[in-house]
């Protein structure tokens, strides 16, 4: 993603932030926007009033959270002066980006058609996909995934609509956490399909 596109994806999340955000925060010339949108982005994540805030809100809280630890390392990885350092912080920049994307598809579940459209959206082919997990460990995986799901909230694997997807978001955005419904889904259908016996008991 380009420094466009994140200009307006941090633009989307702030308008949906106005109300939440302590005025004259931003333009303090001793630190960066990006410095600016991980602390505010912590705060929100981190304070009481996130119990009180939309599932929108919450995904751009965390998305917010994200573009600045994503911006303010790129940004900062010239300015190191040992090697050490700075080959530190280029490996980590993938993962961070890796969560940025991940948090933008998750924040965009909540827009609307038309607003979606106008928000930069990562393609899904230019995500660098990494699976290094052994075959069994995987499987132990989904094994995980879809018992807690069928178990914990009754995910029906035949049906065509299943409420248990945003419920399982909802829970992991109380724990800070994001996932897209469409992740989620993802990795439900896999596990269902790798294992059919399991069902509702």
């Amino acid at each position: 993603m380009n420094d466009w596109e994140l200009l307006e994806i941090r633009e989307a999340v702030l308008r949906d932030l106005a109300d939440l955000i302590p005025p004259n925060l931003y333009g303090n010339p001793s630190l960066s926007d990006a410095a600016i949108d991980w602390k505010v982005g912590q705060m929100l994540k981190s304070s009481s009033v996130h119990m009180k805030m939309t599932i929108r809100q919450r995904r751009a809280s965390f998305l917010l959270w994200n573009l600045g630890m994503y911006c303010g390392t790129r940004d900062n990885i010239p300015l190191f002066e040992e090697d050490c350092k700075r080959e530190h912080y280029s490996n980590s920049l993938g993962s961070l980006k890796e969560n940025l994307l991940e948090a933008t598809r998750s924040y965009a579940d909540c827009l609307s058609e038309d607003e979606r459209k106008l928000l930069p959206m990562p393609e899904e082919n230019n995500i660098k996909q990494q699976d290094d997990l052994k075959e069994s460990e995987r499987n132990s995986l989904l094994k995980l995934v879809i018992s807690m799901a069928i178990g914990g909230y009754s995910y029906d694997p035949g049906a065509s609509k299943n409420e248990a997807i945003s419920q399982i978001t909802e829970d992991l955005e109380m724990l800070g956490l994001s996932l897209s419904d469409d992740t989620v889904r993802k990795y439900l259908q896999q596990a269902a399909a790798k294992f059919p016996q399991a069902r509702k008991a």
